[in-house]
């Protein structure tokens, strides 16, 4: 096809992870791949602190869609011993409007409308930093992802993140930043289980290591350097 010959003859294809750039050479495409992620903006006015809601919330902050894994994530939510002592909220744009309808049908046959609740999208930054900094926690149980840059927005408010490894995120293990997990419904149930298991300062400490793992890999000023790297090497 011409894509292909377009990305043959290219002399970089740029890729933002290292899952995007296995799916490109699947393709048995040849040319050199690049792999720099997307650069994430640190507010340096932001100072993380200890969280003591009384009612702990998780955060679910992408589009609504079948390969985010939220009818599994609510599947599972009662199953969780202390599920009552947490919300899920859930903000994203309706990508699928039969699997949102699916959702909240899921919702309402497990009788969870004091626990999990839905909310429009949010494209506002400051609007999104107020939701980010209200919640204990960040959850995207991703059956695919390039990148997911709602991960990055949560581990750059300090957020502890629970996700797959369908996801380009396995960092966030390295770090003790949350939990990284292969997809299915108990892996889900497990790993959310422990962590609404810890305590306030457990889950703080892993939100300073969110923090780092932005400051030291993705900050934008750092990435902007790689890509200038990258087009002056081209040039030569």
């Amino acid at each position: 096809t011409y894509q292909k010959f377009i990305l043959n003859n290219s002399d970089i294809i740029h890729t933002t992870s290292d899952i995007e750039a296995k799916n490109i050479i699947n393709k048995n495409i040849k040319a050199q791949i690049e792999i720099i992620a997307h650069g994430l903006e640190v507010d340096k006015n932001f100072q993380l602190s200890l969280k003591k809601n009384k009612k702990k919330k998780i955060l679910f902050f992408s589009r609504i869609h079948s390969k985010k894994g939220l009818i599994e994530l609510i599947s599972i939510w009662k199953d969780i011993k202390n599920y009552r002592d947490w919300e899920l909220h859930i903000y994203g744009p309706i990508s699928d409007i039969n699997y949102f309808n699916k959702m909240i049908k899921e919702i309402k046959k497990r009788k969870l409308e004091e626990n999990i609740y839905y909310f429009d999208p949010v494209f506002k930054n400051i609007k999104k930093k107020k939701i980010f900094d209200d919640v204990d926690g960040f959850i995207l149980p991703s059956k695919s992802e390039n990148f997911g840059i709602s991960i990055g927005e949560a581990l750059a408010r300090g957020l502890p993140v629970l996700t797959t490894y369908e996801t380009p995120w396995k960092i966030i293990n390295e770090y003790n930043a949350g939990y990284v997990f292969n997809f299915s419904k108990d892996e889900i149930k497990k790993n959310l289980e422990i962590f609404m298991n810890l305590s306030d300062e457990q889950r703080f400490e892993m939100g300073k290591n969110a923090l780092n793992i932005i400051t030291e890999n993705f900050e934008s000023n750092k990435i902007f350097k790689k890509y200038e790297t990258l087009y002056t090497n081209l040039m030569k």
